[in-house]
């Protein structure tokens, strides 16, 4: 039992530190390149991320060395109830005569008389109280009473209902399993092991509105600090100019934004939220949207809303026209000006060209992964035209609305330059990650709650009594009556109860 206290102490302590590890450095395994992913989010060296992936910090309670502790607590109370069942078992059914004086004057209730005892109302007064057994020597007569025997069961109880806690616990641990998905809204995304798919309908973050204490983005482009709110829409903005002082100037909210950056805005962010449906056999089965603390249960599965991966956001842009104007090489004479709808084709004019708008971003950046856009703000527009020969695409080319850069190639009489769009529309998608979680051992948490429930309630709600009573005769007629009684639980209540018996008892002396 002081081994079972102690591995209790230890998982208590290694679970509360793991409780805050998990909090500081959240991390979803499982998901293509997610070791270096979280490496260079947190910032950890080769070594410490090694020992952080081998002791599987990034998932505590299913890590070997958890499973261990586990296994320990498990075979301590193991032992324990081999030793306490055999004995709650004697107890129970085995009656415990003292056939000696000196056996009940130990007990701490103990009573003594002398006198002319009729024993048939000894027994019928304890019989009212007790289960009773009766011994004949030939010196003495033995009883022994006792009653509340299902207070015996209370430690047993506690004991095998936290014994199948563990054991749930442990084969959550060993055979559940957590893994996670990812998609953009609108990507159907297959779970682990499971035979129905997840739709990602929609994910979206949710910023507290603007106050004080939040970092901004301003309209000048640089980030600034709210110092107070002075109204609705008014603010004390700290921010630094260039000659390197901070100075404090009061501004409109309309020119000022807490969403700018998903990595530096992170403490602007009120809730992540994904909107998801899971799909059997091609049909809608349930829809949910999963918060943080508001998870997707289906079947045996967990879905919880995990992470989102900032680095690879995704944009559909979208347009009503743009403009190409086509101008002569050789002196820049405007030719023609272009109204291109996404995808459609024109022909160039003077070429045996056809040319079409295959993509817009609306703030151009070139990455590792190739060209994208970096916002959703207009802040570098660009269009990527493809050229096309008899249906066949020939080449492409890039062309800036607010940068003089245009590609062009050097056998073209004519350049292509992206001058006006109407009505620009651009939407940027997150990735969203989801932690799934599978608990085949949960019905035996269930019911180890509940025996240990139990336990605990006959333990501190009922009480286990017991009584002995050892009549002896003497050589004068008269009989010397020892009478003892033990009480677990209750004890003041039965300290009444067993004047009460005295009383009856010796009524005849």
């Amino acid at each position: 039992m002081k081994f079972a206290i102690i591995i209790l102490v230890v998982i208590a302590v290694v679970s509360l530190l793991s409780m805050f590890l998990v909090e500081f450095y959240p991390m979803s395994a499982g998901f293509p390149g997610w070791e270096g992913f979280y490496q260079d989010r947190y910032g950890m060296g080769d070594g410490v991320f090694a020992l952080f992936k081998y002791l599987q910090l990034y998932d505590p309670y299913r890590s070997w060395w958890y499973q261990g502790l586990l296994g320990l607590l498990g075979l301590s109370l193991f032992a324990c109830l081999a030793d306490r069942i055999p004995i709650a078992i004697r107890q129970t059914v085995s009656p415990q005569f003292r056939l000696r004086p000196d056996d009940l004057k130990i007990l701490p209730q103990h009573y003594h008389v002398t006198g002319s005892i009729d024993q048939s109302n000894v027994i019928r007064s304890l019989k009212k109280r007790f289960r009773i057994f009766v011994r004949e020597t030939e010196t003495s007569t033995a009883i022994y009473g006792h009653r509340g025997r299902l207070n015996l069961f209370g430690p047993i109880g506690i004991h095998l209902g936290m014994l199948v806690l563990v054991l749930g616990g442990l084969w959550i641990s060993m055979w559940g399993s957590a893994t996670s998905i990812n998609g953009y809204a609108g990507d159907i995304v297959d779970v682990p092991g499971a035979d129905f798919q997840v739709r990602i309908d929609d994910f979206r973050i949710e910023y507290y509105p603007l106050n004080a204490g939040q970092i901004v983005l301003m309209d000048s482009g640089f980030l600034g600090r709210i110092k107070q709110k002075l109204s609705d829409s008014l603010f004390a903005v700290e921010h630094m100019v260039s000659s390197g002082i901070w100075v404090t100037d009061t501004m409109q909210s309309a020119h000022l934004t807490n969403q700018f950056d998903l990595e530096r805005d992170r403490g602007n962010i009120k809730d992540y939220l994904c909107d998801v449906t899971i799909v059997a056999n091609g049909q809608d089965v349930s829809q949910q949207t999963i918060e943080v603390n508001h998870p997707l249960r289906h079947q045996r599965y967990r879905f919880y809303q995990s992470s989102f991966d900032a680095e690879h956001p995704r944009f559909i842009s979208s347009y009503d026209s743009l403009a190409l104007q086509i101008s002569q090489v050789s002196d820049q004479t405007i030719i023609d000006t272009l109204w291109l709808k996404p995808d459609q084709k024109m022909e160039v004019p003077q070429t045996l060209y056809h040319v079409a708008a295959t993509q817009f971003f609306p703030d151009f950046r070139i990455t590792e992964e190739g060209a994208t856009s970096i916002s959703t703000r207009m802040n570098n527009p660009a269009v990527k035209l493809e050229l096309f020969k008899a249906d066949s695409s020939e080449f492409h080319q890039w062309s800036f609305l607010k940068r003089e850069f245009h590609q062009s190639r050097s056998d073209l009489p004519v350049s292509l330059q992206f001058v006006d769009i109407r009505n620009p529309i651009s939407n940027r998608l997150i990735r969203t990650i989801i932690q799934v979680r599978r608990s085949p051992g949960t019905e035996l948490i269930w019911v180890g709650f509940a025996i240990a429930t139990l336990g605990l309630m006959l333990a501190f709600y009922t009480g286990y009594h017991r009584i002995w009573v050892l009549m002896q005769p003497r050589d004068d007629g008269n009989t010397d009556i020892h009478i003892a009684m033990t009480s677990r639980r209750g004890s003041a209540d039965w300290d009444r109860r067993f004047q009460t018996i005295l009383r009856e008892i010796t009524t005849s002396t």
